[in-house]
């Protein structure tokens, strides 16, 4: 299968294990999806906030709420494994994952990414404790890093997911790689070979720093939060590049990235992604028709604090063939 079919195909996959029913959205154009977390002593605006209490804007355009799925509703969350170095981190995390997952509940459901050579479904999202503990246990360690070649993939599936079906969707890729690690060279990149003058290889966090921002637009369309736990934080120039270029995907995307000092902090770290992602709600926003570009989104509840992502891009309507 070439690389361009992996994402349809993996589409395909997650879709026929669900076992919850799919709600096909209608009329995708008119509205969006946003994750929302509410931080309040009340537990009821925490599971679910009444639609006529939230009050959203796209610019200065206020617009209405349709529907809000609540924080104990259907969720599939799609666990991406990039994980190629220290065994003792990776068993860690299996570890960490092993324990958090026994305690979703009937209506949540992860499924088993890995990211080497573009994504590969190791196990299709199930609710079935034992399949996830047999999966993460034996899923592989090997090859190169492949979370820059993959994430695009991944964001894509899961707002595919998040569009078309009653369901809270998130990604969680749990990644040890160094930029160094990767199969092609981001350390050492040289435009001209053949120029002795050319001075590209005294910029080798440039052509880091360049497809991160290619891939931030395209991840900006997506609605779905994507988190990052990365097993092994490295202090280095062009790691430090790397890495808040995944702070950078987990912001725009309205996730969360974290990067572990120790083999201590790993577990700690695993369960605060996990509890956030369990603690999302996804509001259903009617959006106008001339909405395009780069658009801020801003909510208010009443009583309560929240925090949701600002930012989407809406593409334009392509104009109709004669």
């Amino acid at each position: 299968m070439t690389p361009a079919g992996r994402p349809t195909c993996l589409l395909q996959c997650v879709f026929s294990a669900l076992t919850i029913s799919l709600v096909w959205a209608c009329g995708a154009q008119a509205e969006m999806k946003a994750p929302l977390w509410v931080q309040t002593g009340d537990e009821q605006l925490t599971t679910l906030v009444p639609p006529e209490k939230i009050h959203a804007w796209f610019e200065d355009k206020q617009v209405a709420v349709r529907t809000v799925h609540p924080a104990n509703g259907n969720l599939v969350l799609l666990i991406v494994l990039d994980v190629v170095g220290d065994l003792t981190r990776i068993d860690t995390v299996r570890a960490g994952l092993i324990e958090l997952l026994a305690d979703f509940g009937p209506r949540e459901f992860a499924g088993i990414l890995r990211a080497q050579d573009g994504l590969q479904v190791l196990l299709e999202p199930t609710s079935d404790h034992e399949a996830l503990k047999d999966t993460l246990l034996s899923s592989p360690v090997s090859g190169f890093p492949g979370l820059l070649d993959s994430v695009e993939d991944a964001a894509a599936v899961a707002d595919q997911m998040l569009r078309q079906s009653d369901v809270r969707v998130a990604v969680l890729y749990i990644t040890d790689g160094s930029i160094y690690e990767y199969r092609g060279n981001y350390t050492n990149p040289v435009i001209n070979p053949s120029d002795g003058g050319d001075l590209s290889r005294r910029f080798g966090d440039s052509l880091i720093q360049e497809r991160i921002n290619g891939m931030l637009q395209s991840l900006m369309s997506s609605w779905a939060p994507v988190f990052f736990l990365h097993l092994e934080n490295r202090g280095d120039r062009l790691n430090s590049v790397y890495q808040n270029g995944l702070t950078q995907f987990a912001q725009t995307t309205g996730g969360q990235a974290l990067f572990c000092d120790s083999v201590a902090q790993i577990q700690p770290f695993l369960q605060q992604i996990i509890e956030r992602v369990r603690a999302q709600q996804v509001i259903t926003l009617e959006t106008p028709p001339d909405l395009e570009g780069q658009v801020r989104l801003r909510l208010e509840v009443e009583g309560a604090d929240i925090t949701y992502r600002e930012r989407f891009d809406f593409e334009k309507p392509k104009p109709e063939k004669k």
